[in-house]
């Protein structure tokens, strides 16, 4: 389990909302979402591939 200090803010995501983690490559998301998992989070998502694979298959990108 992870621990709390002021630099992390994990502990700050609702465990019971739906979460989309989203990287370059789908690597680091990956591992993300693997931690947030094994720390009680319900519906983590993890975009496969990342940003690269998404902008290679035409996907649209919307920023906020």
């Amino acid at each position: 389990n992870w621990t709390r200090s002021n630099n992390d803010l994990w502990y700050k995501i609702d465990p019971n909302k739906k979460i989309a983690i989203i990287c370059r490559s789908g690597v680091r998301s990956l591992r993300a979402s693997e931690l947030l998992v094994q720390n009680g989070y319900k519906d983590v998502i993890n975009l496969s591939g990342g940003m690269l694979l998404a902008t290679q298959k035409g996907l649209d990108i919307v920023k906020p």
